[in-house]
């Protein structure tokens, strides 16, 4: 059954998928990958079309008959056990109907349930991340009422202080701290200081379970390298000496962004990994940091705007023979630590994100490709694109491949490796059924992606309904969503999005395509409120909700309105903050509710703005009319010429 699933899901590259359509004339969004980038193409305001009920209804209708006819094919085995994602569920749903008793004794047998085991504590980190409900902010006040309850319990002020540390990012974000206004980063200070004297409070009740450490290093680095750091650390590690995570943890700390060295890097794995026997988990210590090395080198290229090459040319000097060899033996792990069928699926898991934080840049790929031959030949796999034997390899290497060859947009490759990847795992033992549900689950949400990409999206909402009903929660749920959209069928999308936050409720991505949803079917109100939340956020599509807001207020006709929105995100008009394509749009469109409001001037100022930025064409139309208007020269006498 297991070989007649895979060729199904080989038959469904055929569907013919529809063509995308954006939502307004003059606004393209493309849909980001895992990282949330998004690509933005925006000119000025234009009238947001309104999908007709009845056209969204009957394209619903015939878009879910032709999924679920896809989905059917698949022949997807009844799960029997209840994943940690659904007991995470259970938990966010004790917490908010605040039933403390349900919710200690749920989280209290996970922690029992688990240990450290290969190079992770599970299952309760997985429990410890995905319980949350950072966009409900009464979930604060539940888990404080739950602290309150419980005083002298470790688990509800360690989870509460999960929650401060995440929250607190999340209003932070990811840029350079120099990028994050002000506001933004007291708040995450107050949060973090909120989150230490919880986790502090944990071990000082029980000593801690080894989340807990992780959770007081994850805090502290915020601040840099520090003396509480690494004091945290050694207490950490003289507690679990074999917890991998805080080792890597501190290696991350150690890198130059965060005020480390390269060569204090190299003299921690060294000091921890070097004398370790070699079936240690820490020798994969090495293959983090050959990883850590390329990201560096390929940092320091981008930002020094040095050519393609430059990535060849620097890594000699940080790989020198000696880590190529512990490179190996680290691979060598996948039969030395334990040459169980477990022990091979945990070594997989521990390789995974290590390869996908080095697929996350072209500049490496090189390296990112031949290391992961090297993993391949360690796990008895081969790397090539059409297998002798399909079904031999390790699931990892063919998943692994799959996200390589998506990353670089070979998207139909993408979809045969992820479909070997199903063979070998239909012919591997597992530790148990949750844990071949969920690499099955991983594959068919990476097999949505790339379906996604080659517009079939049919097949796209098939393979990721697949994924929700195999395993955990995913950053990728919101495709089924984003997909029913491209398919002009909003009803459907909207219906999928709403699962997809009942799912993942700290999806933003999701969030995005329910107001795109909502947009559509002229449900407007809901709308800005989706689109709000975005373009509040330091998320990837920020800029494209705040936007799209513009665009429902300009269709009211309100241009104060569109002008004040405009005005309320400042990051828009900054390129320090914003790719030059979102400004030149900014400029534009505030030129635009200027002009509408009378404001010549100003609007002429903004229209020459967006014009530094990039070539809108009707920028320069409405540049022509003001400067006439105005009596003042126009700024395209010597300007370049639209490449437009």
């Amino acid at each position: 059954m297991d070989a007649a699933r895979a060729n199904i899901v080989a038959g469904i590259s055929v569907v013919v998928a529809l063509a995308s359509l954006s939502l307004t004339a003059f606004v393209l969004v493309q849909r980001g990958h895992q990282t949330g980038t998004v690509a933005t193409a925006a000119a000025e305001k234009t009238s947001t079309a309104i999908a007709a009920p009845t056209a969204s209804a009957t394209a619903s209708v015939n878009s879910k008959a032709q999924v679920a006819s896809l989905y059917a094919k698949l022949d997807i085995p009844q799960r029997k056990v209840e994943l940690i994602s659904e007991k995470a569920a259970r938990l966010r749903a004790a917490i908010k109907k605040e039933d403390f008793a349900a919710a200690s004794e749920l989280a209290g047998t996970v922690q029992a349930q688990s240990q450290v085991q290969g190079w992770d504590y599970q299952p309760f980190r997985d429990l410890a991340e995905d319980f949350l409900d950072l966009h409900d902010r009464d979930f604060a006040r539940h888990l404080n009422n739950w602290v309150a309850a419980q005083p002298q319990k470790p688990l509800p002020l360690l989870l509460r202080a999960q929650y401060h540390y995440r929250y607190g990012w999340l209003v932070r974000g990811s840029d350079y701290a120099n990028k994050v206004p002000a506001d933004d980063m007291r708040s995450f200070g107050s949060e973090m200081q909120q989150a230490l004297a919880d986790v502090e409070g944990v071990i000082r009740l029980d000593g801690g379970n080894p989340f807990a450490h992780l959770l007081r290093l994850r805090i502290l680095r915020g601040e840099g390298l520090s003396k509480d750091l690494f004091d945290a650390f050694s207490q950490a590690t003289n507690r679990y000496p074999d917890y991998y995570a805080l080792y890597t943890t501190m290696l991350n700390t150690l890198q130059p962004k965060w005020g480390g060295t390269v060569a204090q890097m190299q003299a921690f794995v060294d000091h921890y990994a070097g004398p370790a026997p070699a079936n240690s988990p820490l020798k994969l210590l090495y293959l983090e940091l050959y990883s850590s090395y390329v990201m560096i080198a390929a940092s320091d290229c981008r930002k020094n705007g040095k050519p393609d090459d430059c990535v060849a040319a620097s890594l000699p000097h940080l790989v020198g023979p000696e880590l190529q060899a512990h490179l190996r033996d680290a691979l060598q792990l996948y039969d030395l630590a334990d040459g169980t069928p477990a022990g091979h699926y945990r070594f997989g898991l521990a390789i995974e994100p290590i390869f996908t934080d080095m697929f996350g840049d072209w500049t490496e790929d090189f390296y990112s490709g031949a290391t992961l031959q090297l993993a391949a030949t360690a796990m008895h796999s081969d790397t090539q694109l059409k297998q002798e034997h399909p079904g031999s390899n390790d699931y990892m290497i063919d998943k692994l491949l799959a996200l390589s060859w998506l990353k670089k947009g070979y998207y139909d490759n993408a979809v045969t490796k992820a479909q070997d990847a199903l063979k070998d795992i239909a012919a591997t033992t597992f530790p148990g059924e949750a844990e071949k549900s969920r690499a099955m689950a991983d594959v068919y949400m990476l097999m949505s992606d790339a379906y996604a990409d080659l517009g079939q999206y049919p097949a796209s909402i098939a393979t990721a309904q697949a994924g929700m009903v195999l395993g955990d929660r995913d950053e990728n749920d919101h495709i089924p969503c984003y997909s029913y959209g491209k398919l002009l069928a909003y009803d459907a999308a909207l219906e999928a999005c709403n699962a997809a936050l009942a799912r993942h409720p700290d999806n933003m991505t999701t969030y995005f395509w329910r107001a795109r949803a909502y947009d559509a079917l002229g449900r407007r109100d809901e709308a800005l409120k989706d689109y709000a939340l975005i373009a509040g956020s330091h998320h990837g599509f920020r800029a494209d909700a705040a936007i799209d807001m513009s665009m429902i207020y300009f269709d009211r006709k309100d241009n104060q309105g569109a002008l004040d929105l405009l005005n309320s995100y400042p990051y828009l008009f900054d390129p320090d903050l914003s790719s030059e394509n979102t400004v030149a749009v900014a400029f534009n469109n505030r030129c635009y509710a200027l002009m509408e409001l009378g404001q010549l001037r100003e609007a002429l100022d903004d229209c020459r703005e967006s014009l530094k930025h990039g070539s809108i064409p009707d920028a320069f139309r409405k540049e022509e009319e003001l400067t006439k208007r105005l009596g003042s020269p126009s700024s395209q006498q010597g300007a370049p010429k639209s490449n437009l």
